[in-house]
């Protein structure tokens, strides 16, 4: 199974984020007063990220602690790809699926994480700015991997 289907059955076995509410008759309909729409789980985009104070190192070093916490749980676990592994060797190759050096906005990762792809990432719900604000730094910067 290539990548596009690793994601679709990625995006069927780690949950559902299509529930934001807090209601249980309709989850999905906009006009219930009862669906409690987030607050601080609004996904980041580049203009964003600005303000935020990243949580993590803007390095690999950084970006792989984000794997460690935020999406190990799925990955390689579901899926069978691992994130530690398969990013690194894209950067090296200069694939260009998951990053494109120097080019946030064009990087896979970057609009999984930025919540701006079909299948945003992690699927339980987006992470805060200061979460992810440095993937989009360390991508705009060259995507170095040690």
């Amino acid at each position: 199974m290539g990548r596009i289907g690793w994601l679709l059955a990625l995006s069927v076995g780690c949950g559902d984020a299509t529930d934001t509410g807090t209601d249980t008759t309709d989850p999905t309909d906009p006009t219930d007063p009862s669906d409690t729409p987030p607050t601080s789980d609004t996904p980041p985009t580049s203009t964003d990220i600005t303000d935020c104070t990243p949580v993590y190192s803007g390095d690999w070093a950084g970006v792989e602690q984000l794997f460690v916490d935020h999406c190990d749980s799925c990955h390689p676990s579901v899926g069978g790809f691992d994130l530690h592994v398969d990013v690194a060797a894209d950067v090296a190759n200069g694939t260009g699926y998951f990053v494109v050096p120097g080019d946030a906005a064009s990087s896979l990762l970057w609009k999984a994480l930025a919540g701006l792809s079909l299948t945003p990432m992690p699927l339980a719900g987006p992470l805060a700015c200061d979460q992810v604000a440095h993937v989009e730094a360390w991508i705009n910067s060259g995507a170095g991997v040690y």
